[in-house]
């Protein structure tokens, strides 16, 4: 999970969460932040929100069986 914080054109910092296999963007922060601090920070406040919400995926692996 990869997340930039970058300037927009306003000179302002805002964050966008990309997928790791394709690049897509996926979210993206709805506000505009003065520091780059506060948009690290609003990065984690984010994260905290879904993280309740999470579920890890166990995908089906085949058993390996000596002969």
């Amino acid at each position: 999970m990869s997340f930039e914080v970058y300037k927009d054109e306003g000179n302002k910092y805002r964050w966008r969460h990309r997928n790791d296999r394709n690049g897509q963007i996926q979210a993206a922060s709805g506000e505009s932040f003065d520091s780059k601090h506060n948009a690290e920070r609003a990065v984690w406040d984010f994260l905290d929100e879904l993280a309740p919400l999470a579920t890890l995926l166990h995908p089906e692996v085949e058993e390996i069986k000596d002969d």
